[in-house]
């Protein structure tokens, strides 16, 4: 044998052992993943953990459902603006039906009302009116 095999051989033999990620919760998996499955946060996780004797914190059972079940390390978005006005639902007594967004502003009237005024995009801000004055 030359030298380094020799080297190779006793570097496995003797090396550092790669920890195993996860020791408290890898007996857990199942229950972790069932609770996943039904949703259940990761601080319910850890209060249920708690409840059978093991200490850990949120971030740890995160990082194991991530890292070993497998979850997706990105949140549910929400769909873009855009995408939420597509279509526009007209009903019509018991019939619906749907129609593209242009086709429903060409064939509604228009509005009297100098109140409602065309609204811009932005935040809606509530119109504050009093049936009585206030009593302060």
């Amino acid at each position: 044998m030359n030298d380094s095999e020799n080297l190779d051989e006793l570097l496995t033999r003797f090396g550092p052992k790669p920890k195993e990620s996860f020791p408290v919760l890898r007996p857990q998996t199942e229950l972790i993943k069932g609770l996943r499955q039904r949703g259940a946060s990761f601080e319910t996780i850890r209060q249920v953990l708690q409840h059978k004797g093991i200490e850990t914190c949120p971030t740890s059972i995160r990082r194991f459902c991530r890292k070993v079940l497998g979850e997706s390390t990105n949140p549910p978005s929400r769909k873009p603006k855009s995408a939420r006005k597509s279509k526009a639902i007209l009903a019509a007594g018991d019939r619906t039906s749907s129609v593209e967004p242009s086709t429903v502003q060409r064939h509604m009237p228009k509005s009297t009302d100098f109140s409602r005024q065309s609204h811009s995009e932005g935040p809606r801000i509530a119109k504050v009116e009093f049936i009585e004055e206030p009593k302060i």
